[in-house]
Order: structure tokens, then sequence, then C-alpha cells
């Protein structure tokens, strides 16, 4: 009976240790992006009131959510590769100082879950919608279809 108490204890130590090496490891890589593609948004809502002619693509998400921070590195990607020809950006829910828009938008583009990847025209009119993490290469095809590549 004590060794299987010990197992247990010792089982969820190890979960544990992971739990806070995974959280350090992937939430530290959200300050490397917090660069080019998160501030975009301005530029979003242009496209989104009909002011700029651009494709966009466009992740809504939370600073703390795993799967939006694990999209983080493809949407960097995409950005440094066609960056020149699509407006790539994130748009934190979460955030504070831009709260007011980012829920407006939540609210047009019905966004229910995190991360949620919306593809936008040069119009503004969403091209595809999302919900979830996106391969590099679904995002492409993506791309291919809106006749960006």
């Amino acid at each position: 009976m004590k060794n299987q108490f010990k197992i247990a204890i010792t089982i969820i130590l190890i979960i544990a240790v992971a739990g806070i090496y995974y959280s350090k490891n992937i939430y530290g890589k959200k300050d490397k992006l917090e660069t080019s593609i998160t501030n975009r948004i301005e530029d979003i809502m242009k496209v989104h009131n009909g002011e700029l002619k651009k494709l966009v693509i466009m992740q809504l998400s939370t600073k703390t959510c795993p799967n939006c921070v694990e999209m983080y590195p493809i949407m960097n990607s995409i950005n440094e590769k066609y960056g020149d020809r699509v407006i790539v950006g994130v748009v934190y829910l979460d955030d504070k100082k831009i709260l007011d828009t980012a829920m407006k938008l939540a609210r047009k583009y019905e966004v229910m879950y995190v991360p949620t990847i919306v593809f936008l025209d040069k119009d503004g009119r969403v091209v595809s919608k999302k919900v979830g993490v996106m391969t590099e290469e679904e995002i492409l095809d993506i791309l291919s279809k809106m006749e960006v590549i």
C-alpha cells in the first residue's frame, strides 16, 4: 500500500514538473511574437472598414491559450514569406489596450473558440474561417485559392 502511494505521488510530481516546464517553454515563445504581426490591428481595421484594399489572415486568440501560442511561429513564417502581399495579424481578445476593437472583430466574425483564423479578401469579406490549430500547409492551401501564391 505504501509503495502504491509513493508511486502515485511520484507520478503526480512528474506531471506537475512537466506542466510547469511546458507552460514556461510555450508561453516564453509568445514574447518573440510581440513584433510585426501583433501590431497590425490598425491595418486589419482599415480592411474591415473598407479603407484599405489588401488580403488579411487574422488569428483571433488570447495570450494564454496553448493552441494559440502554437500557431504563432506558423503565422510568423507566413508573414515573413508573404507579408508583402497579405496582412498577417494576431488579435488578442484579452488585450486591454484594444479590447473594444478586439470584441468588435470577435462579434463580427462570430468567434466562439480560440484560435480562430479568418481569411479576408481585399473587400473585407470572409473567404475562409477555421477554428483550431492549422498547419502552415493548410494556410498555404487557402492562400493559393486566394491567389496570393
